[in-house]
C-alpha cells in the first residue's frame, strides 16, 4: 500500500525517477563492520534508543532509523544515488539525527521502553521485514513514520520533509503530496 502511494505520488508530482548525483567520487561508499553501506555524516549508534532521541532532541533534530543489511542491492543504490544528491543530504543532515542498524544484527539495543534486544528482534518489533527502511521517532519516543524499501531521490527528500514539517499530524503522505501540488 505504501510503495503504491510512493508511486502515485511520483507519477502525481511529475517527478523524474532519478536525480543527478552530486560531484564526488565514483563507486561504492565505505563499507562499516558488519558489511553494510555507510555514510561519514551517519552518527554513532549508542545501543539506546532513548540515548540517541535524546541525542537528536537535544541537537534540535528528528531521530531516524536507517534499517539495512549486508548485500542489500537496494541498500547500495540509496547509497549510491539518493546519498549522493548534495542538496538532499545537506537537508537530512540539518533536520535528521540518523543511526543506522542492521537488520540481521546481533548486538543488543534498548528499546524505547528501556527493554534489551538484538538488532534483529528490535527490526522485527518495529515491522522492518525488509531492507532499506526508514523508521523515524517523534519527540516522545513514539513512532512518526516507516518508509518501507527503497524510494527514487524526489520521493526519499519529500518523505524527509513531510517527517520534518510534521505533515504526518494532520494528513497521511498521500493527501499530503497532494495538497503540495505538483512539483511541491
Amino acid at each position: 500500500m505504501v510503495r503504491r502511494c510512493l508511486a502515485i505520488a511520483v507519477l502525481l508530482l511529475g517527478l523524474a525517477p532519478a536525480a543527478a548525483p552530486a560531484s564526488g567520487p565514483a563507486g561504492d561508499p565505505p563499507v562499516n563492520a558488519e558489511g553494510l553501506f555507510t555514510q561519514p555524516w551517519f552518527q554513532a549508534a549508542t545501543g539506546d534508543l532513548q540515548a540517541d532521541l535524546a541525542a537528536a532532541r537535544a541537537a534540535g533534530r528528528t531521530l531516524a532509523v536507517l534499517w539495512e543489511q549486508k548485500g542489500c542491492g537496494y541498500c547500495r543504490q540509496m547509497h549510491t544515488v539518493n546519498f549522493r544528491i548534495a542538496p538532499d543530504v545537506a537537508y537530512i543532515r540539518e533536520h535528521f539525527h540518523v543511526v543506522q542498524m542492521n537488520l540481521w544484527g546481533e548486538d543488543k539495543v534498548r528499546d524505547m521502553d528501556g527493554s534489551q534486544v538484538t538488532q534483529a528482534d528490535l527490526a522485527r518489533r518495529y515491522n522492518v521485514t525488509g531492507t532499506p527502511m526508514a523508521l523515524f521517532f517523534k519527540d516522545d519516543g513514539t513512532v512518526a513514520f516507516l518508509l518501507p524499501g527503497y524510494a527514487p531521490p524526489p520521493v526519499f527528500r519529500a518523505v524527509f520533509e513531510y517527517v520534518q514539517t510534521r505533515g504526518y499530524e494532520t494528513a497521511t503522505l498521500r493527501e499530503w503530496f497532494r495538497q503540495r501540488g505538483p512539483g511541491g
